[in-house]
């Protein structure tokens, strides 16, 4: 094994507008130990999940769906997720991505964030 994926939602990164968890350090720190690399995922709403509240309190357009995977809207099948080019949400995605470059850019543990 060469290395680790650490996967995190937005929502653990970011749970209040400007309010970060860096919940990938110990993570980092463990595989630097071990001699292993890193990417960070973040994924920013699987299946409609991991999106922060602020961000639809913020007024980004929400799209609702339906996902039969995950059973009918009983169920719990009914998925929401932001309009991808919303510009409130590109904005405060963008400064994600951005405050995780400058956090994690000269780590040589991590090779990459995805």
């Amino acid at each position: 094994m060469d290395g680790f994926s650490l996967r995190a939602s937005w929502q653990e990164l970011e749970p209040k507008e400007g309010e970060f968890h860096w919940i990938f350090d110990n993570d980092i720190e463990f595989a630097k130990q071990a001699g292993k690399k890193v990417m960070l995922r973040v994924y920013s709403g699987f299946r409609g999940r991991g999106i922060p509240d602020w961000i639809y309190q913020a007024g980004a357009q929400k799209f609702e769906y339906y996902d039969p995977a995950w059973g009918n809207e009983l169920e719990g099948g009914k998925m929401a997720m932001p309009v991808p080019w919303d510009p409130i949400f590109l904005g405060a995605w963008t400064r994600l991505v951005r405050k995780l470059g400058r956090k994690y850019n000269r780590n040589r543990t991590v090779l990459m964030v995805h």
